[in-house]
């Protein structure tokens, strides 16, 4: 009779554990689902873009082929970031792409690993995501 009383003991104590694992298991999984994921910087449709160029320094590329078109505005609405970093009122910027539609231009300040949108009182943001553009600016070809 003792071995089934030491039994009826442990049996309650695997049920709790599990019970306890499986809660954790489910409140993690819904955690991750619902995380809040930051919105697209960049909605563009490259249909409506009738040429970029892209601008470092005093240099300049510019294309209208909508093949690299839709290529480098893929890359733009792609763009995810891991971090920011606001910035107080200050000019500059590493590279900068002018996207030409119908209705104006609209000026992407970016970086190797980073995108920056100022504010209207001169104070910015930078959106990072490591090593993102590297790519594009390795194929500028000035």
């Amino acid at each position: 009779m003792n071995t089934k009383n030491a039994n009826n003991k442990k049996n309650p104590l695997i049920l709790v554990a599990c019970f306890s694992l499986g809660i954790l298991i489910g409140a993690s999984g819904m955690y991750l689902y619902f995380q809040v994921k930051p919105s697209p910087l960049f909605d563009f449709d490259s249909k409506t873009v009738q040429k970029i160029t892209i601008r470092h320094s005093n240099q300049r590329i510019t294309t209208a082929e909508k093949d690299e078109i839709q290529e480098i505005i893929q890359l733009f609405n792609d763009f995810n970031y891991e971090s920011t970093e606001a910035l107080e009122p200050a000019m500059g910027w590493e590279y900068c792409a002018d996207i030409q539609t119908a209705t104006g231009i609209t000026w992407i300040f970016f970086e190797e690993d980073c995108v920056r949108i100022y504010q209207p009182d001169g104070s910015s943001v930078k959106y990072y995501s490591p090593g993102y553009f590297q790519n594009l600016i390795q194929s500028l070809t000035y």
